[in-house]
């Protein structure tokens, strides 16, 4: 059983129906998928322009005549108002809410997606992640080396995690009891990869240079280490 693909269709975000319409997209060596890619660029281009009107403001006048010449949105222009870039035909209620920690920037940056679009994008990283490590993602069990919030429902995580098929290991308690029991797990063969925060990642690497028998624990043990 794929814990990740059930809870998706549990909740009503359509994973298979998604995975469908990804496998039927043209070869993305193809001219055809090329032509696809530009084709929809512009659609979502120029719907935006036509029903967001936070989107026509920042585009304002500019003369648009290739794609080079759309102006790039940034961050700091999408941190402010969040609501005016939500399409007025989204109900954001419905709407799929993430963020980031904003740890780098000390400011999160939200993301709201629908429900098709948030499975269209899990569909391709479990494709991705099949073709470039083969690993199964939802199946194959990793480690995760994020935050955990210490104001959030002790169960919350727990139960994200069984559904994710991972083991969590908060960075807010970094240091060398947290990286010797991912030694450990990883030796035992409870998890096949690690994803998560460049530098938490970067410090257990140098944990494991610094010492020779956690570093033996591990090697050859991890199908890929993902940031």
């Amino acid at each position: 059983m794929n814990r990740l693909m059930l809870s998706l269709e549990l909740t009503g975000y359509g994973f298979y129906k998604a995975q469908e319409f990804t496998g039927n997209l043209p070869d993305e060596n193809s001219e055809q998928y090329r032509n696809y890619i530009d084709e929809q660029k512009w659609n979502i281009f120029n719907y935006l322009k036509k029903n967001n009107s936070q989107y026509a403001y920042f585009i304002g006048n500019s003369i648009i005549e290739k794609w080079d010449d759309v102006p790039v949105l940034t961050k700091t222009v999408l941190k402010q108002n969040i609501d005016g870039w939500i399409t007025s035909s989204f109900d954001k209620s419905k709407l799929f809410h993430n963020h980031t920690s904003g740890s780098s920037s000390g400011q999160p940056f939200h993301i709201y997606k629908d429900k098709r679009s948030h499975a269209i994008t899990w569909s391709e990283i479990v494709r991705l992640y099949v073709r470039l490590a083969d690993i199964e993602i939802g199946r194959d069990k990793y480690g995760r080396f994020m935050g955990i919030s210490p104001d959030s429902n002790p169960y919350k995580p727990m139960v994200k995690d069984w559904f994710a098929n991972r083991i969590t290991y908060d960075t807010f308690k970094i240091g060398p009891a947290i990286f010797r029991r991912a030694s450990d797990d990883i030796q035992s063969h409870k998890i096949k990869y690690l994803y998560g925060y460049a530098s938490a990642l970067a410090q257990y690497a140098r944990f494991l240079n610094n010492n020779p028998a956690e570093l033996e624990k591990v090697r050859g043990k991890l199908l890929a280490v993902i940031v």
